[in-house]
């Protein structure tokens, strides 16, 4: 999974952010596969998932599979394809009453705008978790600055140029960590959920390293 992700292979790389790593689709695409290998047939797979990893886009509307995709199912199930179908499209396909396949589509439609809103607010909130987190490094960054001129200062007591130099110094870092503060304060009191984020990514890098 993680070699996929990091080149981009479909289909699961766009959920990677997820807490399953986007293994999901990539469970159901190796099942099709499977099911191609055995059966050696062209299949239909119904799915309103309309993802960039799946489909390949124009102006965010899906146009057809992903190549990579139909490529791996040919070479799994010796020379046969597979079909990506709404089910609105398998039921057009089938004879279903129009009545009936508009019906379906304008729940396919409300379900569709309803993901791609999960997605856009997913998004926003991995931005600024990742902002936090860099915020947060960049705090621990310059507090270890700090303390190291503290003891720098204290070694060129002695010294008062160099001593007035280094208060400077110590007085710029200290205000900028006091900025760098309010801000990370500032987005955990509107955004109060950054804290969880934090802790469950802390969790899982440690985990990870584990």
């Amino acid at each position: 999974m993680k070699f996929r992700v990091m080149h981009n292979i479909p289909p699961g790389y766009k959920d990677s952010q997820k807490p399953d790593g986007g293994a999901g689709d990539l469970i159901i695409w190796k099942t099709l596969l499977q099911v191609g290998a055995d059966q050696q047939k062209d299949l239909v797979f119904v799915t309103l998932d309309q993802k960039s990893d799946w489909w390949s886009q124009a102006d965010g509307a899906a146009l057809f599979p992903r190549y990579e995709l139909l490529e791996e199912y040919r070479f799994c199930s010796a020379g046969h394809t597979v079909h990506l179908l709404r089910f609105s499209e398998f039921l057009a396909e089938f004879g279903a009453l129009p009545k009936v396949v508009t019906e379906v589509q304008r729940v396919e439609d409300e379900a569709r705008n309803a993901s791609e809103a999960e997605d856009a607010q997913e998004d926003k909130d991995l931005e600024l978790v990742e902002l936090f987190l860099a915020l947060q490094s960049e705090d621990k960054r310059l507090d270890a600055r700090i303390s190291d001129l503290k003891r720098h200062l204290h070694s060129a007591l002695n010294r008062k140029g160099e001593a007035a130099r280094t208060r400077n110094y110590l007085q710029l870092l200290k205000a900028q960590r006091a900025q760098l503060r309010a801000q990370i304060h500032n987005l955990s009191q509107k955004f109060p959920y950054l804290l969880v984020r934090e802790e469950d990514s802390s969790t899982r890098e440690n985990e990870t390293n584990e």
